[in-house]
């Protein structure tokens, strides 16, 4: 108790240096666990925040199995049992379906190709669908079932409420007699209980066969009824959002063993596990990235009370030295060091824990930190509580180990140094700042060679330490490096000062030249604060634009919508006209995403109209530097070498069309099936079903309704123009050469038609026929009309009744060249760099595409690093949208529908419409929403909230660390102004060699932490920038240095620091030059 008492006495007596150490022991401790608790409070809510964003494609689990219906029961207790096993405690939503053999539909029982339906159960199906007739089927044991039917099926097999039917197996079981109980239609289409089967969601499956249906009945009857085997369907969706950090891994490992747990006799098709790998993986390359900012905070806390230790030890070097000489062991004194170090640092462990919540409150409050939606649970946790212990004892340390050095020094060796002062910190007598440089470098190294501080071992994914305190390294290193340059740049001013006349100056460098340690250590604190605000405001404008740059060639354009295929969405006619009519559309092009091949590397293939494709690339990522999409597309439009086909324009906004078709004669009769390929003005192609025409050799009129071909809510896109002609039909061995032609074609309205288009001068017509067997054969064709071609009698021997298709289109030119059969034309195109590597070509080479088993020729017309809304570094090609087209309606195929549409925007007015028609968009990409998803996830932020955090705790430090530097340097040295005063040194004077010496250090650590914060960022921001799944993000991070919010922070440290220096200097005005001497320099 005596000796607590000595200790609490001691440190009274020197109040400023006491509470300085434990405010600041206080505030480091409450920081490190407000970082830590905020570290751990944001990546829990990222991880409920992406599991619970998850999608059935991510986290279900679909199980398959061919069993007799009798087993289903049986096996829904094996499979239920190995779901458990993997999911333990987390809930799981599970489904079962089974579905039967395939049944003709009434009343094509006895057609060679009939379209089928089939029976299924769906457990639970009540609570996914809802009635819009009649009940749920119920189960029986007569002789007729019932059951519930779709209300697209229903209508498509013309089927009704009530009504019994019997249908026909396929398979030769015995018919079956159904009563329709009900129709109904899914609540949701992407509900995961239908798990994508669009047979229930849509009502049809178009495969070799089309089915309709399913027929669903209750599973009693299921079991009952179908004795055959049948196909099981179990479908899994556990609650992802309800797995705990902890246990990511054991989950994913589980879940990767299920087909094993299961057995060979289950295809198990699942995702779950990648996902849980990723986001585990994300976790831990999230954590470790946090800790580099709270690396870079121990260091500047643990060098703070380091620093503020060492005033105070210094300040006591005299009393510690009489303690000596009047009898003091070394035990005893250090004893007193630890038992201060105790009582300064101890308290910051009880109060840090509930102070630090306060502290994120606060920061989350301001507009950097806070993020819409974002709810951390900020209350005092075991973590947070080791932190504060952790970090408790660490003040402890720092503050005790000062004290303890030199503590064996005499009187006249201590009054000896205090004179002459230290020349050179502990640091730089050992060689050990060269030591700390070479591990700082490593480190930095290690960094940029591995792409971030997560590496991969025998045991698994880990954080190399060594990488994480890479950064904090640097800064200390870099720091202690700028340390040299203090006795230097203190020398050259002196001698500078000394020739001038003013007395201030001179006085003040010659004391920062005299005593170079006291100065370089605030220095060296200031210079490391500069650095970490620089190093925070690079990182967080670059982490910033980086997710703007990764948004952006995601989405690739302001809108992208996958064209809707479900009935009462607009049909492929009228998606582009509605979308053009989007509030604040600019452009619209139709975009074909497929896959295709070279070699035998697969190839993503984008086909966009090349005019409008400059206006709606929002990225410059992979381009060339210099260059632009604007260029590139260009590129695409005047180095085309392919088919160049045209249009016979068809004027007005006609909702009608009246097409006069001849065809004949014919020896056996067989009429053509004909179909109009027409374009619109956004250039999409779409084929116009015109029925059959008789092979009667007369003129048939065709009234073709315009206006039902936009599909509900659809708008078609005017001015229209007709493309050519799409046929097929029967012909026998003696078949004689038969003529098909289009008499006329005139637009009109439910007014009437108007006068027939003609073809435009300078056009021919062009085509073929192609047999079943594969045979080509070039159409001759005639004067008469829009358009008469005499089909060619070349047949093929092999096929006694050939299935003939051919193909009509309108060319450029004349057509004196000939009639043979056109090949596929080399189209340009613009490839990745990878592909082109692949593939040995270089600008100008060619490449053999092949997509759906066609090969299409592509001259390389630019080379990209990659192409927007692809796959980063996976092989992909972009050609023009009309090229492809032309290319295979010159070569007789059908021109693919668009899959989907870009659409350049001004404001968000449109994405807000397809928001309120879901209906009128399959997906959409939404640019600006993207932003704000990547730029509010907290995975992703967080980085930024550490630095920020961290920053605005650094510059506390340096304020304190400037405070008090500045206060025992004063009061060290008021003698020494005293006696100035006396010999007639005005009081303004000597405030000025107070501001000299105060501005040599400020300016040093301006200058010095402005360099090294710029040269660290450059050396570390482009390996911590992530995406925020803790990937490497494309495009990648370019270090972004915005000078005018650097100028502004340096500004807000001068300032704060000004104010400090302000506060001490009205102290020093207290009190006149004889008070001060008559109290003696050491009192």
């Amino acid at each position: 108790m005596h000796r607590l008492g000595l200790v609490v006495r001691r440190a009274l007596g020197h109040r400023l240096l006491v509470v300085a150490a434990s405010a600041t022991a206080l505030f480091a401790v409450t920081v490190l666990a407000a970082l830590g608790g905020y570290t751990a409070s944001v990546t829990g809510e990222g991880l409920r925040a992406t599991l619970a964003g998850a999608t059935w494609n991510g986290a279900g689990t679909r199980i398959t199995t061919s069993v007799a219906a009798r087993d289903i029961p049986a096996e829904q207790r094996k499979v239920t049992a190995a779901v458990a096993k993997v999911y333990g405690r987390v809930p799981v939503a599970m489904s079962l379906s089974a579905r039967g053999d395939s049944y003709a539909v009434p009343g094509q029982e006895h057609s060679a190709h009939p379209q089928l339906t089939a029976f299924a159960t769906y457990s639970g199906i009540e609570g996914h669908a809802r009635l819009t007739g009649g009940r749920w089927p119920a189960a029986t044991t007569g002789r007729t079932m019932e059951a519930a039917v779709p209300v697209t099926a229903a209508r498509a097999m013309r089927l009704h409420t009530g009504q019994v039917v019997t249908l026909h197996s396929r398979v030769g079981g015995p018919p079956v007699s159904v009563r329709i109980t009900g129709q109904f239609t899914p609540d949701r289409a992407d509900d995961y209980f239908w798990g994508g089967d669009r047979l229930v969601t849509t009502g049809v499956e178009r495969l070799g066969y089309t089915t309709f249906g399913p027929l669903v009945v209750p599973p009693a009857t299921f079991t009952t009824r179908f004795t055959a085997s049948v196909t099981a369907r179990w479908l899994v969706l556990p609650a992802v959002r309800e797995i705990r950090s902890g246990q990511l891994a054991d989950v994913a490992a589980r879940a990767r063993a299920l087909p094993t747990t299961l057995g060979s006799g289950y295809a198990v098709k699942s995702s779950v596990a990648d996902l849980l790998t990723q986001v585990d993986r994300a976790l831990l390359v999230s954590r470790s990235t946090l800790l580099i900012p709270a690396l870079q905070l121990v260091v500047l806390a643990v060098y703070t009370l380091m620093l503020v230790a060492r005033l105070l030890a210094e300040h006591r070097r005299l009393e510690v030295t009489l303690m000596r000489a009047r009898g003091a062991s070394t035990r005893q004194i250090a004893a007193l060091a630890v038992g201060e170090g105790l009582l300064l640092g101890l308290p910051a462990a009880v109060a840090a824990p509930f102070l630090a919540p306060l502290l994120v409150r606060a920061a989350m409050a301001t507009p950097l930190l806070g993020a819409p939606g974002l709810r951390l649970d900020l209350a005092p946790t075991p973590l947070t509580w080791a932190i504060a212990v952790a970090g408790a004892l660490m003040c402890v340390v720092a503050i005790t180990l000062p004290p303890l050095r030199g503590i064996r020094r005499t009187y006249v060796a201590t009054m000896a140094a205090r004179g002459r002062g230290e020349r050179r910190a502990m640091l730089q007598r050992a060689g050990a700042d060269l030591a700390l440089v070479v591990l700082a470098a490593l480190a930095v190294w290690q960094l940029a060679h591995y792409g971030g501080p997560v590496t991969a071992t025998a045991a698994g994914a880990g954080i190399d330490p060594l990488i994480v305190a890479g950064p904090a390294l640097a800064l200390l290193a870099g720091g202690v490096v700028i340390l040299r340059l203090v006795p230097v740049a203190s020398r050259a001013g002196e001698r500078a000062t000394t020739r001038g006349r003013g007395l201030a100056p001179a006085l003040g460098t010659r004391q920062v030249s005299r005593r170079p340690l006291r100065t370089a250590g605030p220095a060296l604190l200031l210079v490391m604060t500069v650095a970490v605000g620089v190093l925070s405001v690079v990182t967080g404008v670059t982490w910033r634009q980086s997710q703007i740059d990764q948004a952006d060639f995601q989405a690739g354009t302001d809108l992208r919508i996958g064209a809707p295929s479900d009935q009462g969405s607009p049909a492929t006619p009228g998606q582009g006209g509605r979308y053009a009519r989007l509030p604040g559309v600019t452009a619209v092009s139709p975009v074909l995403r497929d896959t295709a091949s070279t070699g035998s590397t697969d190839v993503a293939l984008l086909a966009a109209d090349a005019g409008t494709l400059g206006g709606l690339l929002r990225t410059r990522a992979g381009l060339p530097p210099g260059a632009t999409w604007q260029a590139m597309s260009a590129r695409l439009a005047s180095t085309g070498t392919g088919t160049r086909l045209t249009a016979v324009p068809v004027p007005g906004r006609p909702t009608r069309l009246s097409a006069g078709l001849r065809f004949g004669p014919s020896a056996d009769g067989d009429p053509v099936a004909v179909s109009l390929v027409v374009s619109d003005a956004l250039h999409t192609t779409y084929e116009i079903d015109a029925g059959t025409v008789p092979a009667d050799g007369a003129t048939h009129t065709k009234v073709i309704d315009l206006s039902a071909l936009a599909g509900r809510d659809g708008v078609l896109s005017y001015p229209l123009a007709f493309r050519g002609l799409r046929f097929t039909y029967v012909r026998s061995q003696d078949a004689p050469s038969s003529r098909l032609a289009v008499t006329s074609l005139r637009p009109g309205t439910a007014k009437g038609f108007g006068p027939a288009v003609r073809r435009p001068a300078g056009t021919h017509w062009s085509g073929q026929i192609t047999l079943s067997a594969g045979v080509g054969s070039p159409i001759g064709f005639g004067s008469g009309g829009l358009m008469t071609a005499r089909l060619p009698t070349t047949i093929d021997p092999t096929t006694p009744t050939p299935q003939v298709a051919g193909s009509i289109a309108l060319r450029t030119g004349s057509a004196a060249a000939g009639h043979a059969v056109p090949r596929p034309g080399p189209i340009p195109a613009i490839v990745t760099r990878d592909l082109a590597a692949r593939a040995h070509v270089t600008t100008g080479g060619r490449l053999d595409l092949t997509e759906n088993g066609v090969d299409q020729p592509v001259t390389v017309a630019g080379i990209v690093a990659a192409l927007p809304s692809t796959t980063p570094g996976a092989p992909a090609v972009l050609v023009d949208w009309t090229d492809l087209g032309d290319e295979a309606l010159a070569n007789g195929l059908s021109v693919p529908p668009p899959t989907e549409w870009w659409l350049a925007t001004r404001g968000t007015a449109a994405a807000r419409v397809l928001g309120a028609h879901p209906s009128w968009a399959g997906t959409t990409v939404d640019r600006a929403a993207l932003r704000h998803r990547l730029r509010d996830a907290p995975l992703g932020g967080a980085l930024q909230g550490a630095l920020i955090l961290g920053f605005g705790a650094a510059l506390v430090f340096a304020a304190i660390g400037f405070a008090v530097n500045t206060a025992v340097s004063a009061r060290e040295r008021a003698g020494e102004f005293a006696i100035l005063r006396a010999l007639g040194v005005r009081g303004r004077q000597v405030l000025g060699l107070v501001a000299v010496e105060q501005a040599f250090l400020v300016g040093m650590g301006l200058a010095g932490g402005l360099l090294l914060g710029i040269v660290v960022a450059r050396l570390v921001v482009p390996h911590v920038v992530l995406t925020v799944s803790a990937t490497a993000p494309y495009p990648p991070a370019q270090v972004i240095l915005r000078w005018p919010v650097v100028l502004a922070m340096l500004a807000a440290i001068v300032v704060l620091l000004t104010a400090v220096l302000l506060l001490l200097v009205r102290s020093l005005r207290r009190g006149g030059p004889g008070q001060t001497l008559r109290l003696g320099e050491d009192s």
